[in-house]
């Protein structure tokens, strides 16, 4: 091996520190709690859908919601719809029907 390689090798492992065989503490005996001292936590109150805070956007109704699918079209076909105006062209060809 190149001397370089060995004398680098060598200063890795003296600068390495040392591995420690003793625990840096005790385990510490804790008392067991009674039932008198354990608290129980409050019984929890039934909420309706309404009652909850529902953050975020309300749902729509179900003759508005969007169903996701995919179509397959032509790159020619896929260029018309962008040219005239993306889904909201073809939302409404499809409802001028």
């Amino acid at each position: 091996m190149n001397s370089m390689l060995m004398q680098a090798l060598s200063d890795r492992t003296r600068r390495a520190r040392p591995l420690t065989t003793k625990p840096t503490s005790k385990p510490v005996a804790r008392p067991k709690a009674t039932p008198a001292q354990i608290k129980k936590a409050p019984a929890k109150k039934s909420e309706t859908a309404e009652e909850k805070n529902r953050g975020g956007r309300p749902p729509k109704p179900d003759d508005e919601k969007l169903i996701q699918k995919s179509i397959r079209m032509t790159r020619k076909q896929w260029a018309k719809v962008k040219k005239n105006g993306g889904i909201e062209w073809v939302r409404k060809v499809i409802d001028a029907q």
